[in-house]
């Protein structure tokens, strides 16, 4: 009955979700920058880019730039893409695989938080579990039709691996799906990497804990993440991962740290057959020691935040305005918009309280533990960087749901009439677009934020500036180079045949600080005399862009603001552009002086 009413619910949202999202002449404009820009890299594969190239030729200075992102997933949508273009044609077949596969990302992780949860403490619990996750995921961008950028995905993979761990015992097959889960995971992307690596310490906990009766779990679990590393890099890995140098990506200094872990714990596994755990705990030490010197040594890139050597400049003008990175001190001075995220600290809060009171009453003590010791290791990486938020959602259901489980069955039961009304409360609290709610009521213009829009069930709009066919006139002009605010570079890239000097990516380094050096020109010679260093051929501006506003709030302001507001100066030529309502306005660059 419950799993019927869990397929009903996610038929539910996947029915809503459909029916609001945008039509197939739209839906780029409603999508973040991630999940455009993946677009353009899967059409450029299908259109003959090298299977092991991941530049994007497009964007940047000359030469292009280099994205961190891997071809597994690359290859994976385009496979889906060719195959369903020989039924409905590409375009038809390009929509319905951005459409549908978020949404599949969503139900797979209901299914594997049902199981988690589930084994924890019973079917109630698991049910409750995944409710919570398709209610909490469903409004979020990564889990709306047209999320395609690799984060739903990890989220789903980052599960399976608790899954794995937590019923290791039960099913001993899942430790070796955990760890090639955990491979596939560090091949995608790096983001979830330190809560990966939370859950190798783990199951080298609990071998070393109960050394026989976990020594089959650790082999299969170790074993699986080697040879994943091992058939899955040389298959995606382009040639500079192999150089190595960096870890923002799969690469082989990330192939030594990880499998080098693995390695080691298969070998102690392997090898201390007998011995107490004082014994098992200095031979995991001794990995461990071992592990931090290799990565010291070899891998130091592995061991600081890739974004710590971005270019000072790029950092106080666009690292400080992106939401995503912002920390938990900057949404405590900030706005109620900002104060929105505060919920997800509460709920991680929370959730560790339930988990910890859980693990010392009842079973499965290790498993709760080692879920508790996770919600606090990603409500520490929020606090660092907003972006891991939904890590606290997806790993707070289990607890969060084994405390309405409890409430609910005491409530039916008839002990403790309040704990009827308690149990729907605390499901209804732990869900983002309850607290959503509640701020457009403190403040009523709260809905103009993108996450709170997103999780109040609102259509996202990235702004007025994005609308279908805006782009057209400037796709008629012959190929150039586009000087446009970053977050236009993925449209531009998507919808015209040209390059562009700037899309919101760190290793774009030299393209985005040329992009912010035109833009923030004292005045319009200088703006001229960048625009000619690096070779634009148009410029492209919006008056209601946020990028510019953001820099103005900052005290950055410029040429690019000027020509917003419509000071024009000579050696920019206006072209019509395709949608007159828009305010989007487009300029051809003419580079030599105009004659007296």
């Amino acid at each position: 009955m419950r799993t019927v009413a869990l397929a009903l619910l996610f038929l539910l949202l996947s029915v809503i979700a459909i029916s609001r999202a945008p039509g197939p002449d739209a839906l780029l404009f409603s999508l973040d920058n991630d999940s455009v820009m993946r677009l353009v890299m899967i059409r450029d594969l299908l259109n003959g880019q090298d299977w092991f190239d991941l530049s994007q030729v497009r964007l940047g200075v000359d030469g292009g730039s280099e994205m961190h992102w891997s071809r597994l997933l690359d290859g994976l949508l385009a496979a889906l893409i060719s195959g369903g273009g020989l039924v409905f044609g590409p375009l038809l077949s390009e929509y319905w695989v951005m459409m549908l596969w978020p949404l599949a990302m969503l139900g797979l992780a209901m299914i594997i938080v049902f199981w988690i949860g589930r084994a924890l403490d019973g079917p109630g619990t698991g049910a409750f579990a995944a409710a919570l996750v398709g209610l909490s995921l469903v409004t979020t961008a990564r889990f709306a039709p047209g999320g395609i950028d690799h984060h739903n995905i990890q989220l789903v993979l980052l599960l399976t691996v608790v899954m794995g761990l937590v019923v290791r015992r039960v099913y001993p097959g899942w430790a070796m799906v955990s760890g090639f889960a955990l491979a596939v995971s560090l091949v995608i992307g790096v983001e979830t990497f330190p809560l990966l690596a939370l859950c190798g310490l783990a199951m080298a906990v609990f071998w070393v804990v109960d050394g026989g009766g976990e020594r089959t779990a650790a082999l299969r679990f170790s074993t699986s993440i080697i040879a994943g590393l091992l058939v899955l890099f040389p298959l995606t890995a382009p040639a500079s991962a192999w150089q190595g140098g960096f870890c923002d990506g799969i690469s082989i200094d990330l192939v030594v740290v990880a499998g080098g872990a693995a390695v080691g714990l298969a070998l102690a596994a392997a090898m201390v057959v007998r011995g107490d755990w004082v014994t098992r705990l200095t031979v995991v030490a001794g990995v461990g020691v071992v592990c931090c010197v290799v990565a010291l040594l070899y891998a130091p890139a592995c061991l600081s935040n890739p974004l710590a050597s971005l270019d000072p400049y790029l950092k106080s003008r666009w690292l400080d305005i992106v939401s995503e990175a912002r920390s938990f001190s900057d949404v405590l001075s900030g706005s109620h918009k900002d104060r929105f995220y505060l919920g997800f600290f509460c709920l991680g809060v929370v959730a560790v309280g339930a988990a910890v009171h859980i693990f010392r009453r009842g079973p499965n003590r290790l498993e709760w533990a080692f879920l508790s010791v996770l919600i606090v290791l990603a409500t520490a990486l929020t606090a660092y960087q907003l972006r891991s938020y939904l890590t606290i959602v997806v790993l707070s259901a289990p607890p969060i749901a084994a405390v309405v489980a409890r409430l609910s069955k005491a409530g039916g039961s008839g002990v403790g009439r309040w704990r009827a009304i308690a149990a729907p409360t605390v499901f209804a609290l732990a869900v983002p677009l309850t607290w959503a709610a509640g701020l457009s009521l403190v403040d009523p213009d709260a809905g103009s934020d993108p996450a709170i829009a997103a999780s109040s069930g609102e259509a996202i709009v990235r702004d007025e500036c994005l609308v279908p066919g805006v782009f057209d006139s400037l796709a008629d002009q012959p190929p150039g180079l586009v000087s446009a605010v970053s977050n236009m570079g993925a449209e531009i890239l998507a919808f015209t045949p040209h390059r562009v000097l700037a899309a919101p990516y760190h290793r774009n380094q030299a393209g985005m600080r040329a992009q912010l050096e035109i833009a923030l020109a004292s005045n319009a010679e200088e703006a001229r005399a960048h625009m000619q260093a690096v070779g634009v051929d148009y410029v492209v501006v919006c008056a209601s862009d946020p990028e510019m506003r953001a820099l103005e709030k900052l005290g950055y302001s410029g040429f690019l603001r000027e020509l917003e507001q419509g000071v024009v100066p000579e050696f920019l030529t206006p072209i019509p552009v395709s949608e007159p309502e828009s305010p989007l306005r487009i300029y051809k660059f003419q580079s030599k002086q105009p004659e007296a």
